[in-house]
C-alpha cells in the first residue's frame, strides 16, 4: 500500500472525510491480515485455519525420565474380574528424542522379575508414538495428560486400546482401557501408581 505524507493525510481528512475513512479501513485490513499471517507462520500447521491435531513433543517425554516405585494393578485374563497387585518399578531415561523405559516386578513369591526395556519414540509430527513395536495415535493431549489410542487385541478379540498417561510433579500414573469391537462398555486392563524417587 502506498505511504501518503502526513499533510497530505491530513488535507484528505479535512477535504474528503468520507475518502479517509475509506482509506483508514483498507489500511487497517491490510495491517490485520499481515499480523494474521504472522501469527499463523508461528503456529503448528496442525492449528491453522480453527483445527488443532493433538501433538506430544520431546519434552513431553523427557518429564518422565527417572526412577519411579509404586504398584501395577491387573486384570485377571482368565475372568475379566479378578484383581491382582504387584509391587512395580520403572526406569526412564532419554536417548536422543526417543524414550527408553524398563520395567520390574515383584511377584507374590518375592523374586524380582525385570521387564524388557521399550522405546517410546514420536513421529516427526508428533500426532503418533511407537512404544516397542506398537504404533499408538495421540488423541489428546493436556499439560497432564495424554489419551493414545491404538486397534488391536486383548484376551484373542478385536479391540480399540487405549492408553492414558497422567504426570504430574513427581506422580504417574498408566492406564490401559480396552473397548471391544461391538461391545458398549470399556473395561480397565491394567494402572500404574508410581511415584518418582
Amino acid at each position: 500500500m502506498r505511504q501518503w505524507p502526513a499533510r497530505i493525510g491530513t488535507m484528505l481528512a479535512v477535504i474528503y472525510p468520507v475518502g479517509i475513512i475509506t482509506i483508514l479501513y483498507f489500511a487497517f485490513r491490510d495491517v490485520n491480515e499481515q499480523d494474521r499471517q504472522l501469527n499463523n507462520q508461528a503456529r503448528p500447521a496442525s492449528a491453522i485455519g480453527g483445527k488443532s491435531t493433538p501433538m506430544l513433543r520431546p519434552d513431553d517425554l523427557s518429564r518422565l525420565v527417572g526412577n519411579w516405585s509404586g504398584t501395577l494393578e491387573y486384570l485377571d485374563y482368565t475372568d475379566d474380574k479378578s484383581r491382582s497387585r504387584l509391587n512395580t518399578t520403572l526406569t526412564c531415561k532419554l536417548l536422543g528424542t526417543e524414550l527408553q523405559t524398563a520395567f520390574s516386578y515383584v511377584e507374590p513369591s518375592g523374586k524380582v522379575v525385570g521387564g524388557t526395556p521399550t522405546t517410546w519414540a514420536l513421529t516427526a509430527e508428533g500426532t503418533r508414538i511407537r512404544i516397542g513395536t506398537e504404533e499408538w495415535t495421540v488423541q489428546s493431549r493436556t499439560d497432564s495428560d495424554w489419551e493414545l489410542t491404538r486397534d488391536g487385541t486383548d484376551n484373542n478379540k478385536p479391540a480399540v486400546i487405549r492408553r492414558i498417561v497422567n504426570v504430574e510433579g513427581n506422580s504417574l500414573r498408566i492406564r490401559t482401557d480396552i473397548h471391544y469391537s461391538g461391545s458398549k462398555g470399556s473395561l480397565t486392563r491394567n494402572e500404574y501408581i508410581l511415584t518418582r524417587n
